[in-house]
């Protein structure tokens, strides 16, 4: 009898099999994707982009940028796909790595930009654990991984804020505990310098998502980390 249907109705819902089954599916995972693990000097690295609508916008602006989706990484070297998902909140994440896990090629960098929809509706400790947690998951899946960390971006005006002030502060400290989780384990952080000045002009009207030119600054941000990583793991920065 398969380890699901050994799980009768009554206590599949349960917290504690949910997390058993999860681990399960994670542990096949690893070993389905070991056979696709191993990369071959000179072919293509995969990079994947997973976040919230800022990572679905960014995939529509590049589209019509002269680097393309591409971000001027040359497509005979790298690959860059793009997995961006509205409303997307961090618990969603390791779904959706899981969901692409069986359908997509392993990547070689894993692009994160995420969390900044969960401010105020979790609390700051549950959400760097929750965050930490998945991080590490991550790497267990994807073995030799490059996790590049896109740190969360101000908003001018926060969904579930009562203190602005105070959202902005726990927005700081949690991309500095996770900033510091991630440059301890081996990856890279994309800090968007150029967007902490919050300027009217790099935000679209909802004053919540970027502009045109906030999300063209993203973009790049976004490239300069791919490059890092790519670096970091002894090969070319392999950009046009």
């Amino acid at each position: 009898m398969g380890v699901v249907q050994a799980i009768n109705r009554q206590s599949a819902s349960s917290p504690e099999v949910v997390r058993l089954l999860r681990a399960f599916v994670l542990r096949c995972l690893q070993i389905n994707l070991s056979f696709r693990a191993i990369h071959v000097p000179g072919s293509k690295r995969v990079v994947w982009l997973l976040g919230h609508s800022f990572i679905r916008r960014g995939a529509q602006r590049a589209a019509v940028r002269r680097e393309g989706m591409q971000l001027g990484f040359l497509k005979e070297r790298v690959l860059i796909k793009w997995f961006g998902f509205g409303g997307l909140l961090w618990p969603g994440v390791m779904d959706k790595v899981i969901s692409l896990a069986r359908v997509e090629s392993k990547p070689d960098v894993l692009v994160l930009h995420a969390g900044g929809n969960d401010m105020g509706a979790m609390s700051q400790w549950d959400l760097v654990r929750a965050m930490k947690w998945d991080v590490d998951k991550i790497r267990s899946l994807f073995g030799g991984v490059v996790i590049v960390w896109s740190e969360m971006i101000g908003r001018i005006t926060w969904r579930w804020a009562r203190d602005m002030a105070a959202m902005e502060r726990s927005r700081q400290k949690l991309n500095k505990l996770l900033g510091a989780f991630i440059r301890q384990s081996g990856g890279i952080v994309v800090r968007h310098k150029s967007l902490e000045s919050r300027l009217p002009g790099y935000f679209a009207a909802d004053r919540v998502h970027l502009s045109v030119v906030g999300t063209d600054i993203f973009n790049l941000d976004l490239a300069d980390g791919i490059e890092r990583a790519l670096i970091l793991m002894g090969g070319e920065a392999c950009r046009a």
